[in-house]
This record gives structure tokens, C-alpha cells and sequence, in this order.
């Protein structure tokens, strides 16, 4: 199978409108596998905590493996490029997401965001032929952080505006960072919820495709698209360079998991593994 193609982008940017003007450019061109680009990143123990500077900077570089696609059985490995630009703390840009942090007050972050999501091309598998692709897909919508000593939770209410999916989503996830100094250890715990036209997106299977490709017929209807645990790691190997690594498990429930995409050919248990440094300012 081959690679799928990776460019390049270069930001000169002095001020956020810039990067919200350029997000869409650089979310595309970076070619996720089938975890999402940044994902990795944001299991970081300390992705999330807030700049001491006016404009904050991570840099890095992940060696990554994770399935083909969301459901697939077959897995790849990547480098992946990380991302991460805040300024003043209230526009945060994560490579594939960007976030106004309108309320900003003692624990409690919250306002509006944009997202990237990976779409699927059905060249990715023999299976796949016949189902056609699955657009990039570009979200909007909102988000609450609320974090109080060791616990952070986060919600994320998102809806496509591109046509790639044309469905709705609820993201959440709750982080425990474990009381060790050194190296910094965080365990997660997610879970997505999905309406039936984003399900049908991805696991659906209608007549046509269903004649093109050969599987059964398959009406994906919402609810509860994946739970899944993590644990990232940091080692501080200088003031700017960290060492990270991070292991992930998720699994697929529901009509996500009963699609004959999953059911018959794919698997609806996802491993993902990333480990690489990073350097910030």
C-alpha cells in the first residue's frame, strides 16, 4: 500500500488571525495515519497547561503506529509532526484544532472551536472499493475545560460545515495526572458520542456501496462511537527538550462496531503507541 503524500507548510505568524486564517491549509497538509495527526500530543501530562509567556511554542516529532483507519485490523508506523501554538493563552492552535479560550478564570476554560478530522479514502483497503472516499472533514462548534489539582475534564461539542460528514459529535475526556515529579506520567479516559449521520459516514453501508463492494447493506445509526483508555509520559531531558512516549486502547461500540467494515473485516479493538521528543518555549 503505498505511503500517503506528505507537505510541507511554513507559518510566519504575528498575530492569532493569522493562524486561524491558515489552519484549514496546514490541517490538510498534514497527512494523519490512521490515529488523528496531533493525537498523540494531547496525551502529553502536560499538553494542556497554560503558557507562562505571551506566545507559547512546542515543536516535535513522533514516531507513530496505528490502524490504516478507524476499524481497520492492519496497522502502519509514521513519523508525525507535532504542533502546538498558544498566544496569551486564549488562541491555542494544536496542529488540528484551535481553540478561543473566551472564559479563562481560575480552573475553567471555555468558548468556541474548529477541528480537522481524517477522512478515508477507499483505495486503504480492498474492502473499502466500491464505499468511496470519506472527505477531510472541518468542525466548529464549542468546549468546556474545567481542571482542579490533578483532574482535568474537557468536553467538546463539534459540527461538520465542510459536507464530509455532515454529522455531530460529543467528545469527552477525563485526565489524572499522577503525583510523580519526575518523569510525569497521565492517565485518560475518553469516550465519543455520534449522531446517525456522521455513523453512516464512516460505517454505513447503503445500496449502491453495498452493490460496488460486496458487503451487506448497513444503516449506522448514533449513539456511543468509542471508549478508550490512555497513558502518556514525559521526561524532562533539558529546560526545552522533553522526551514523550504514549500507549492508547480503544474500543469501538455499537453500530460502529456491528458495521460490516468493523465486523467482517476490520476490528473493533484499536491500539495506538507513539514515542518521539519535543521542544518548547
Amino acid at each position: 500500500m503505498p505511503a500517503p503524500r506528505r507537505s510541507r507548510a511554513r507559518i510566519h505568524a504575528r498575530h492569532p488571525c493569522v493562524l486561524a486564517l491558515l489552519w484549514p491549509v496546514v490541517a490538510g497538509a498534514q497527512q494523519p495515519i490512521g490515529l488523528q495527526t496531533t493525537e498523540p500530543l494531547e496525551l502529553d501530562p502536560v499538553a494542556d497547561e497554560l503558557s507562562t509567556h505571551d506566545w507559547g511554542l512546542r515543536l516535535g516529532l513522533l514516531g507513530a503506529v496505528g490502524p490504516d483507519f478507524e476499524g481497520a485490523s492492519t496497522y502502519e508506523a509514521d513519523p508525525v509532526p507535532l504542533l502546538r501554538v498558544s498566544w496569551k493563552n486564549r488562541v491555542v492552535f494544536r496542529g488540528r484544532s484551535l481553540d478561543l479560550n473566551a472564559v479563562l478564570v481560575d480552573g475553567l476554560r471555555a468558548g468556541p472551536m474548529v477541528k480537522t478530522r481524517a477522512g478515508r479514502r477507499d483505495s486503504r483497503a480492498a474492502y473499502l472499493r466500491g464505499l468511496g472516499d470519506v472527505d477531510r472533514a472541518f468542525e466548529a462548534g464549542g468546549f468546556v475545560r474545567f481542571k482542579r489539582g490533578p483532574f482535568a475534564l474537557r468536553v467538546n461539542a463539534l459540527q461538520d460545515f465542510a459536507g464530509a460528514h455532515g454529522g455531530c459529535l460529543v467528545e469527552t475526556s477525563a485526565q489524572l495526572r499522577l503525583p510523580l515529579d519526575e518523569p510525569r506520567f497521565s492517565l485518560t479516559v475518553s469516550s465519543t458520542w455520534v449522531d446517525d449521520d456522521y455513523n453512516n459516514a464512516y460505517f454505513g453501508v447503503d445500496a449502491v456501496q453495498a452493490r460496488r463492494s460486496g458487503l451487506r447493506r448497513f444503516d449506522a445509526d448514533g449513539g456511543f462511537k468509542d471508549v478508550g483508555v490512555a497513558l502518556g509520559t514525559r521526561v524532562e531531558l533539558s529546560p526545552h527538550w522533553s522526551a514523550v512516549m504514549t500507549m492508547s486502547y480503544r474500543r469501538l461500540l455499537g453500530d460502529t462496531a456491528d458495521s460490516p467494515i468493523v465486523a467482517n473485516h476490520g476490528d473493533a479493538d484499536q491500539f495506538y503507541g507513539a514515542v518521539g521528543a519535543l521542544w518548547e518555549y
